[in-house]
């Protein structure tokens, strides 16, 4: 064994890490999920898009919103159904939000990063960046989720990451409803970037209205960024789903 797997698995041993979605203890060859929520996640992620039926890890359809917003295509691997917080992909957002746990931001980085590469002809072409959390809930729970995100995928992808946006929003978005979530969402740019003519994967955790995603693509246009692509671990926006393909324990 190298020292580097000796590392490895003393940290393991000594942060003993739980699963994400049921509080059990892992064994070492687990990750973030205990086996049995390993295959509900799994499951999940067998859900189908209502317009491609693709499944979501292989689709890039965006909602209207984003659309109208020139975000026309927008990458994600689970739906996250916020009237049932017992499931496992809510769970997994939860601790990407609240508890930056490294093992997590990793895994959803390498799912996402494999999403792009099976979206993307050139993913090479592009830079990335990403929708930026508010202040407040930064220094509250001490991680700003989507910049994290961005940095794993950018190392695994070998892309350079731009710190383009600054957020002004005064509230979560969360707590309010669609026409408040546009009003809330206001970024800005960052003195001195230029995005002219750049190809731009713009990166969050999740995209609930589109109303976010679609206020920092409009800053980054003007920044002139020439293409946007939505990056997202989750969607939660209502399509008009139709089940293709439903696995027994489908949520």
């Amino acid at each position: 064994m190298d020292i580097s797997a000796l590392l490895k698995r003393v940290r393991f041993y000594i942060t003993v890490p739980t699963c994400v979605h049921c509080g059990e203890r892992l064994d070492y060859e687990d990750r973030v999920f205990c086996p049995d929520c390993r295959s509900r996640y799994e499951n999940v992620k067998l859900r189908n898009c209502s317009r491609c039926a693709k499944i979501l890890s292989k689709c890039s359809c965006p909602n209207d919103y984003l659309d109208a917003h020139l975000v026309h295509r927008l990458i994600k691997i689970v739906r996250y159904v916020s009237s049932l917080e017992d499931l496992p992909q809510n769970r997994l957002v939860f601790s990407l939000k609240r508890e930056n746990r490294d093992d997590v931001a990793a895994l959803c980085a390498e799912e996402l990063a494999s999403a792009i590469r099976a979206s993307i002809e050139d993913p090479s072409a592009f830079v990335l960046t990403y929708v930026p959390r508010r202040g407040s809930a930064r220094r509250k729970y001490g991680v700003d989720q989507a910049r994290i995100l961005a940095e794993h995928i950018a190392r695994l992808l070998g892309l350079p990451v731009i710190h383009a946006l600054r957020s002004r929003a005064r509230a979560p978005q969360k707590k309010l409803d669609a026409k408040q979530r546009r009003e809330n969402a206001v970024f800005l740019g960052r003195r001195g970037v230029d995005l002219s003519g750049k190809r731009v994967l713009l990166v969050d955790d999740i995209v609930t209205t589109g109303a976010s995603m679609g206020a920092a693509a409009s800053v980054l246009r003007g920044l002139g960024a020439r293409e946007i692509v939505g990056v997202c671990l989750a969607i939660a926006y209502k399509d008009p789903f139709v089940p293709f393909e439903k696995p027994p324990h489908f949520a």
